[in-house]
């Protein structure tokens, strides 16, 4: 329930912080578009690379849902935060099971945020 309120509510503070963003030279905005474009370019290609992964690429999200080989979601996102890495580093995936009203239908997916 916490993770959930963290992600669909947004604070008072960042709600304040938004209206300086308002106010704010286009250069700003153009900058993080072009980051988070890289960023979602990036994910788009190394998900292709996987053999049997199903999405789509997205279009405006700073996410994606993902359907992978493996047989329990949460299990590999707890792997995944405490046994992979790649020079140190490792990657925040949350696992869909939470989204689906019907037992066992988010087993195999996930949601991967580029931040």
């Amino acid at each position: 329930m916490k993770m959930a309120q963290s992600r669909l509510c947004p604070p008072m503070i960042a709600q304040l912080g938004t209206i300086g963003l308002l106010e704010m030279d286009d250069s700003y905005i153009e900058e993080v578009y072009k980051e988070y474009d890289k960023r979602r370019l990036a994910v788009y290609e190394e998900l292709s690379k996987i053999e049997g992964a199903i999405f789509q690429k997205p279009k405006g999200a700073f996410y994606v849902s993902v359907k992978l080989p493996i047989d329990n979601s949460e299990e590999f996102v707890k792997w995944v935060l405490t046994e992979f890495s790649i020079d140190n580093t490792t990657v925040m995936v949350a696992p869909l099971t939470g989204f689906y009203a019907t037992p066992n239908s988010g087993n195999r997916k996930l949601e991967l945020h580029m931040f």
